[in-house]
C-alpha cells in the first residue's frame, strides 16, 4: 500500500514539476504564448521523464501484488499458483518497499527496476500529453474569467 501511495504520489509531483520547468524553457524560446503542438510535447517529455523517475517504484508495487495475489489464490501448499514464468509460484516476499528495491537490485541489476518501462511509456505518453495540455487551457480559460475579472473590480 506504502508504495502505491508514494509511487502515485511522486508521478503526479514529478509530473507537473517536469511540465513547470519545461514550459518555463520553452516560453523563453518561443514566447509566453505557446501553441498546442509544444504544450503536448512539453506533456510528452514531461510524462516520461516522471515515469522514469518512479519506475522502480511501481516494479515493487506490482510484484507485491502479485505475491499477495499468489497467496490468496494458490489451492495448495504443493501446487503452484499461475505465474508468467512456467507455472513457478511467486516468490516476491518482500518485507518493504527498500526491501523490494534492493532485492531486484541483488537479483537482476539495477536494470531490473526499469522492467517494462517501454510498455509504461505507451501508457504514459498520450496520457501525460493530453491531461497536461488540457490542464493548461484550463488554468488559462480559468485565468482570463476569474482573475481577469477580480483586476476590474478593483480598478
Amino acid at each position: 500500500m506504502t508504495a502505491l501511495l508514494v509511487d502515485s504520489v511522486l508521478l503526479r509531483k514529478y509530473n507537473v514539476l517536469c511540465v513547470q520547468v519545461l514550459k518555463e524553457e520553452a516560453m523563453q524560446h518561443w514566447g509566453p504564448e505557446l501553441a498546442t503542438a509544444p504544450q503536448i510535447g512539453i506533456g510528452i517529455a514531461a510524462g516520461i521523464i516522471a515515469q522514469t523517475i518512479t519506475f522502480p517504484l511501481d516494479v515493487v508495487r506490482v510484484r507485491m501484488q502479485m505475491a499477495i495475489k499468489a497467496s490468496v489464490t494458490q489451492p495448495a501448499a504443493n501446487q503452484t499458483a499461475a505465474s508468467p514464468t512456467a507455472n513457478q509460484p511467486y516468490q516476491y516476499n518482500y518485507k518493504s518497499t527498500y526491501d523490494g528495491l534492493r532485492s531486484i537490485v541483488r537479483a537482476s541489476g539495477p536494470r531490473g527496476l526499469f522492467a517494462g518501462l517501454s510498455m509504461a511509456y505507451m501508457r504514459v505518453i498520450p496520457n501525460s500529453s493530453i491531461s497536461l495540455t488540457v490542464r493548461d487551457y484550463a488554468m488559462q480559460a480559468y485565468d482570463k474569467v476569474f482573475v481577469h475579472n477580480q483586476d476590474k473590480q478593483t480598478v
